[in-house]
């Protein structure tokens, strides 16, 4: 996991060499003007989607894992809080693994609690539980999908 100030997001290019193409499709979103929507960056390897989500409770907010995919989160209207756990650590799965989805959710308790203001983003990897839109009200943000390439 990582998180970070926007204004230092390129300097993890060497990690994902992607983040360059996601930067751009980030500053072209006008956060005065954006209205949920999903948009293709590159297929199916690189999705941007603007969510308008309601927040959640703490201790309503469960652990996701995914296979395939990186997420980046990005709140855009206010705080967001988020939880954290090593997904090594997890043993309390709450449903099977959704392929469609590339999902799955757990009942554990998260080891690490922190929010996040517009300005920062937050990189989740394979191997990082995490569950965000944790606050009150709602919350304009934005979800990147960045699908793992496998080393040849």
């Amino acid at each position: 996991m990582i998180a970070d100030s926007l204004e230092n997001a390129l300097l993890y290019a060497p990690l994902l060499p992607r983040l360059q193409q996601v930067m751009e499709a980030v500053r072209s979103v006008d956060p005065a003007t954006a209205e949920p929507a999903v948009f293709s960056i590159d297929g199916k390897d690189l999705i941007l989607m603007i969510n308008r989500p309601a927040m959640k409770r703490p201790e309503n907010a469960r652990l996701e894992v995914h296979d395939r995919m990186i997420d980046m989160h990005i709140p855009l209207s206010g705080s967001e809080g988020f939880a954290w756990k090593p997904r090594a650590a997890l043993l309390n799965p709450a449903e099977p693994y959704n392929t469609d989805k590339d999902a799955r959710h757990y009942l554990d308790v998260p080891d690490t609690r922190f929010t996040l203001i517009p300005g920062q983003f937050a990189l989740f990897f394979p191997g990082d539980a995490h569950a965000g839109c944790i606050g009150e009200g709602e919350l304009l943000k934005i979800v990147i999908k960045i699908r793992v390439r496998e080393s040849v």
